[in-house]
């Protein structure tokens, strides 16, 4: 293949083999589809937790809604795993849907309390830094624990305490894990 570049009135030729100009066009194409899919696929999430936010924020937070925003959840983090933000707010969304039923008096399964750990413990994988993650992961324990099993009281309060320290200027989880001892009837 033969380029002719214009350089000062002049042209100038440029030959490139057949050899090369397949794997040139093989790298841009490339290149091209993958800018295209790094572009696309987070673009792609947001649009799937939009549609999820208008069901967890829209007016009403009853179960039909919140079970709608869920599958829509889980696609927003089949696109794009590694935004916390989808996991936690899927582990939210859980979450109101096991108060709406310990609040009507329905039974809550472990394997339910497991979804919403397992999605805040996905969303602390991939931001560690956010204390209100190890609040909400805590308190979940908290609950579960009944004040009974000792192993999630222990991850309970290692959760507050992580929150605490990711946030010592914030009182509030100093007070939920002293609320917790006393609980416990401990003084620490």
């Amino acid at each position: 293949a033969t380029f002719r570049l214009r350089e000062k009135g002049n042209y100038i030729k440029i030959f490139i083999s057949k050899k090369w100009v397949g794997i040139i066009a093989f790298v841009i194409i490339l290149g091209a589809c993958l800018s295209t899919y790094l572009v696309l696929m987070p673009l792609r999430a947001q649009i799937y937790a939009n549609a999820a936010s208008r069901y967890i924020d829209g007016m009403g937070k009853t179960p039909e809604r919140l079970n709608a925003a869920i599958p829509l959840l889980q696609n927003a983090i089949k696109y794009d795993h590694t935004f916390s933000e989808y996991h936690f707010d899927l582990a939210r969304t859980y979450e109101t849907i096991l108060d709406a039923k310990a609040n009507r008096g329905e039974g809550v399964q472990d394997e339910d309390v497991r979804k919403v750990v397992h999605s805040y413990e996905n969303a602390i994988r991939y931001n560690y830094y956010m204390p209100f993650y190890h609040y909400r992961l805590g308190l979940i324990y908290w609950k579960w624990a009944g004040g009974k099993d000792r192993e999630k009281i222990d991850l309970a309060i290692k959760e507050f305490k992580t929150a605490s320290w990711l946030y010592p200027t914030k009182a509030f989880y100093k007070q939920e894990l002293e609320a917790i001892y006393k609980a416990l009837g401990r003084n620490e």
